[in-house]
Formats: structure tokens, sequence, C-alpha cells
């Protein structure tokens, strides 16, 4: 029988994982994108990577939404704010599973082993995200929740305007690589990494729970190295 103190354990380990990555990817590039190169295995086609990989976040967590509802009949007032933070997470994932991928546009194929690896983070994140926040924690609707709520719509706006950009960009140019200009990447490289760090530590300050707060982290670990290589 899993316990709160088991979420809260996972948690710890996500974020030694992040910390492990974050030590790593200041040496070395993560091996998809731009920066593919062999020796990880055989490629997946982009659009078909990103919609397997990113799919456990959106199933797992509508799982766990669906199977705990209908449990919460005689305290589902004190529930509303968890249903609120596992239903931003959904929405989240939804369009990173089904819009993201059927967007993109002149992507290199991922190679086998970062597409394993992000599945299983997926999968692992997606429950615990989903499970603790509708069965293992009540969550306060105060100001630090209405704010983090505002800061993930905030984060989730950059993070899509960024990827248009992006998106326009290579639409349009024949010649590789290009620096992406207008939003926020007036103000920064990484525009999209960063509306994505954004999301979650606003999702992070909503819930001020050790699974939140683990992933805001792991995020900050993941990808924000990715934007340092880029603006380099």
């Amino acid at each position: 029988m899993l316990t709160s103190d088991h979420f809260v354990y996972t948690s710890y380990v996500m974020i030694v994982w992040g910390v492990s990555n974050f030590i790593s990817l200041l040496h070395t590039t993560a091996p998809y994108g731009r920066y593919v190169r062999e020796g990880w295995g055989f490629t997946v086609n982009a659009k078909l990577a990103w919609f397997v990989q990113e799919l456990p976040s959106l199933v797992i967590p509508l799982c766990v939404f669906y199977k705990n509802y209908h449990g919460f009949a005689n305290d589902i007032h004190i529930r509303v704010p968890g249903m609120i933070v596992v239903a931003l997470f959904i929405t989240h994932y939804f369009h990173r599973t089904i819009i993201y991928p059927l967007r993109l546009r002149n992507s290199k194929p991922i190679p086998l082993i970062p597409f394993v690896i992000a599945f299983v983070f997926c999968s692992l994140n997606g429950y615990l995200q989903a499970e603790y926040h509708m069965s293992y924690t009540i969550i306060q609707p105060d100001s630090f929740f209405v704010a983090g709520i505002i800061l993930f719509f905030c984060g989730m706006f950059v993070n899509i305007h960024s990827d248009n950009i992006l998106r326009r960009l290579r639409s349009e140019s024949q010649r590789g690589y290009q620096v992406p200009e207008g939003g926020m990447f007036e103000y920064v490289s990484g525009a999209n990494f960063l509306g994505e760090i954004i999301e979650w530590t606003g999702l992070a300050i909503a819930s001020r729970t050790m699974p939140a707060i683990a992933f805001a982290i792991f995020t900050c670990c993941n990808i924000g190295p990715r934007a340092w290589h880029h603006h380099r």
C-alpha cells in the first residue's frame, strides 16, 4: 500500500536525477534535435516520438482523475484545488502530446535511448503528480494558490507563443537553424524553455508539494542547460 511518504521519497529521487542531469548537461548536450548524433540507438520519427513519449503524462493523469473523482462525493469541496492542479497538468500535456507533434516542422528524428528515457520519466511523473495531488494531499486555495495558477498560465502562453515563432522560422527558412526574433526571444535565447520552467514553477507555488517542487527543479535542471547551449 502506497503512502504519502513513498511519493515524497520519489520526489527526492527526481531531484537527485535532475541535479545529476544538470551536471552532465553542462559538459555535453542531450542527443536530440540540433544535437542529434550517432551512438544513441536507431532513430524514431520526431512526430511519432513526441506523441508516444509524452502520452503517459496525458493518459495516466486522466485515468487517475477519473478513478478518484467518483470517490470524492463527500469531500469534493476540499479536493477541488488538487483537482485543478491535476487539470492544469493534463492541459499542458494535452497540448504537448496531441497538438505540438502535429505542428512540428522539419524536425530531426529522435534516437531510441533519449526517447525511451523520456517515456519512462513521463510515466513516472504522470502518476506521481496526479495520484499525489488527487489522493494524498489537501491544497489550500489561498493567495499562493491563485498566484501560482496565474504564473502557470503566463508560462504556458510564453511556451506556446515561442514554439509558434520557432515553427514559422523553420517553415520559412531553408538555411538550417536561425536566430529567432519576437516575443520573449527579444530578451532570452531559449524563450520556449523559459515558458515551461515558469509553468511548473507556478504549479509548484500553487500546490507547495514535494512532487510539484521536484518536477519544477527537474525541469530547470533538464532544459536550463539546453537553453544555455542554444545561446552559445
